[in-house]
């Protein structure tokens, strides 16, 4: 979660939000009871209703910052994009942004200038709870231009490849963490 000093950014997914799922609690969990409130107006929900980035549960990604525990926040501006699909037993991923920060707590990102990356898995049907996640080590990335085709890119292109490039190596980290986290005694 960072450190007063040297705070994060954090792109988090959530497979819980965006495209392709029920619109209703009960069509997602139709054997469930809950107890709710008679009506679905954002009324009834006050963080929704107030514009609280948190709360808004049709964005699969939010943009986060942290400056230590206990500071994690919503981002000034909300940029990042991205999806991800259930297949074969397995998720894919990818989380885009434009290079350029659009605001002063988040890094600006430039070719062929290195950036340390980390990733993180939070999987309920795996036993994590609050805190408690698989993460990876910091792993320096370095975008380039090079093996790119010679038509032009835009930093949102660049930014797409970075994401699948991201994505790629954070479940790659990942999986190895939860099979070792499985062979364990």
């Amino acid at each position: 979660m960072g450190q007063a000093d040297n705070g994060v950014n954090i792109w988090q997914w959530r497979a819980d939000r965006g495209e392709g799922l029920p619109a209703d609690v009960a069509d997602l969990h139709p054997d469930g009871y809950v107890d709710q409130y008679p009506s679905t107006d954002d009324l009834f929900f006050p963080a929704r209703e107030a514009g609280n980035p948190v709360a808004d549960t049709e964005q699969p990604v939010q943009n986060l910052v942290a400056q230590g525990p206990g500071s994690l926040a919503p981002a000034e501006t909300q940029p990042v994009e991205g999806r991800g699909r259930w297949r074969d037993g397995r998720w894919s991923v990818v989380v885009a942004r434009p290079f350029a920060a659009e605001s002063g707590d988040e890094p600006s990102f430039e070719l062929a200038q290195p950036v340390d990356v980390a990733f993180a898995v939070w999987n309920g049907s795996e036993g994590d709870r609050n805190g408690q996640k698989s993460v990876s080590s910091f792993v320096r990335l370095e975008a380039s231009e090079e093996g790119l085709p010679d038509a032009p890119i835009s930093s949102t292109t660049v930014a797409v490849v970075l994401a699948g490039v991201l994505t790629v190596a954070g479940l790659y980290a990942l999986g190895s963490v939860l099979f070792s986290k499985a062979d364990a005694p």
